[in-house]
């Protein structure tokens, strides 16, 4: 009988799953900052290696994006809290943006990822009903949502990168 194969630490375990006539194949990768357990399946441990490989060069690399339930209103909603919590911007400040952010509703039901640059043009397009000083502290609002987005993006694949830096010294 030959001997099995062991897999390197931290690149996931493949097993054959007899109910479902497949092999599995399971690894934990940090998509921005957050443990992720994903389970691939494929007809053979080659196909279910491929995957695996493939999975944790999208992690590494910062295309992945895990799916997510949180909407823009949401999001927004917590970067103005924070905001507040740190002293960054005062109580007037504070209650003009929650006001602002009401006028959100439309795409800000909307999850993340769903969102597109379409959405974000027909929705300031019907807001043309407003007055200017409205639109523009609508539109800032959306600036300033995706500047705090690409940060926490950004931020989070630099470290991301420093664990591994650190991990292989």
């Amino acid at each position: 009988m030959a001997s099995k194969k062991k897999q390197a630490r931290g690149n996931g375990s493949i097993y054959y799953v007899a109910s479902r006539d497949r092999y599995a194949g399971q690894v934990t990768e940090e998509v921005f900052g957050v443990p992720t357990r994903k389970t691939f399946y494929g007809k053979t441990e080659r196909e279910v290696h491929k995957k695996i490989v493939e999975f944790q060069c999208k992690v590494r690399s910062g295309e992945y994006l895990e799916k997510n339930v949180i909407s823009l209103y949401e999001l927004a909603e917590r970067i103005i809290e924070d905001q507040y919590a740190l002293n960054e911007i005062s109580s007037s400040t504070y209650d003009r943006k929650r006001e602002t952010l009401k006028k959100l509703s439309q795409i800000g039901k909307m999850r993340l990822q769903d969102i597109t640059e379409d959405h974000i043009k027909r929705f300031l397009i019907s807001q043309m009903s407003y007055s200017q000083s409205i639109i523009n502290k609508i539109y800032q609002m959306l600036k300033d949502f995706c500047s705090s987005l690409l940060f926490v993006i950004y931020m989070t694949t630099v470290l991301s990168l420093r664990k591994q830096q650190l991990s292989k010294q």
